[in-house]
């Protein structure tokens, strides 16, 4: 079965994640990226604006046929308990080029998000699998065994 990561990250902690899982399923590794930063002030609140809002962002293309994966694999942090704007614009454009799609959410949190069901109704398709962890895990190292569960369920698939 041939798996893509797909991810975005602001702090770190999702590409963390996606590294991991890149790892553990040996395969390729891709990054969402945008042209404006988001580190101040305002790009924090200019996220949570955008996020709430379900707003479409410019996203910078990403040069691969999504159609050659079995199953993409998107991780991605939540901001203001949805998907953030460049990972919802990425869907946006390539969802209709994915087989199977799963989800890693980095939460700031112990506090789970129903952010799934979000996009599903959003986009009217269902994911596979979806999972979550917390910044706490990730940076005490916890989450090195949950992303290998995650990578064991979706490899029986």
């Amino acid at each position: 079965m041939r798996f893509l990561i797909v991810f975005y990250s602001l702090t770190g902690n999702s590409r963390k994640v996606a590294q991991a899982l890149s790892k553990v399923l040996r395969c390729e590794i891709v990054e969402i990226k945008e042209s404006s930063s988001r580190k101040s002030i305002f790009g924090f609140l200019r996220s949570g604006y955008e996020a709430i809002t379900k707003k479409i962002v410019p996203i910078e293309d990403i040069d691969k046929d999504f159609s050659k994966y079995d199953h993409v694999i998107v991780v991605s942090p939540i901001w203001a308990g949805n998907l953030p704007s460049p990972v919802r614009s990425f869907l946006k454009r390539y969802l209709v080029f994915i087989k199977n799609i799963s989800f890693i959410f980095t939460l700031a949190s112990e506090k789970e998000v129903d952010v799934i069901n979000v996009f599903e109704k959003d986009f009217g398709k269902k994911s596979l699998y979806c999972m979550s962890i917390s910044k706490k895990k990730i940076q005490s190292q916890e989450f090195e065994k949950a992303v290998n569960e995650f990578a064991q369920k979706i490899k029986i698939e």
